[in-house]
């Protein structure tokens, strides 16, 4: 059955970290279809461009039937993974099928991100959801990938597309990825992103 972005679940709510107070909004999947032990995605938004955040997090909702928490991509991320993981059960998702995402800029902090909590040792990350990361010299792409978590990359066609390099570096570096091509059509390509997740999401 082909589930429609619109038949998300959606709530806004604020997230307390210490005395930082993060505005999040949560997507679940529509609730005859949401499995026993659903993924939990923490995606990374730039709220300079709310849509393509929105999308991005309908999209994975709805297609690969995981629980989408969505928090700005600038203010205490790691607190924010470790309070999903955390917390997870109470937003019905699993904390051992935790996940991270982002989008252009965003998708390079999710890659830092997916770093940091590698070299913590928590939370355990099953895989990093990144569509067209765009690293710059403020976050630039990380350097010790051995360990880190798998990985599912939306890229260009041409070989010096950022993404592109960023997805064989990671194979180099011993890293599972899976590689999407980008296509013209958004939402479709955001449903193809969505089946692979779902897809790789499955497994333990």
């Amino acid at each position: 059955m082909e589930r429609s972005f619109d038949d998300v679940l959606t709530a806004e709510f604020h997230l307390r970290l210490g005395r930082t107070v993060l505005e999040a909004q949560i997507y679940w999947p529509p609730r005859p279809l949401l499995p026993v032990a659903a993924s939990l995605v923490v995606l990374l938004a730039d709220e300079a461009r709310p849509y393509g955040a929105d999308l991005l997090g309908r999209g994975l909702s709805a297609g690969a039937e995981v629980v989408v928490l969505r928090v700005p991509d600038r203010a205490q991320t790691l607190a924010a993974l470790m309070w999903a993981a955390d917390h997870a059960h109470e937003l019905e998702g699993q904390r051992d099928r935790l996940m991270v995402a982002g989008g252009g800029v965003s998708g390079a902090r999710a890659a830092r991100l997916a770093m940091i909590a590698r070299d913590n040792g928590w939370p355990v990350l099953q895989r990093q959801v990144l569509v067209h990361p765009r690293f710059t010299i403020a976050c630039p792409p990380p350097s010790r990938l051995l360990g880190v978590a798998a990985a599912t990359i939306v890229s260009g066609s041409g070989p010096q597309d950022a993404a592109t390099r960023y997805a064989a570096r990671l194979k180099r570096g011993g890293v599972e990825v899976v590689e999407l091509r980008q296509r013209d059509d958004e939402p479709q390509m955001i449903a193809d992103l969505a089946r692979s997740v779902q897809t790789k999401g499955s497994i333990a």
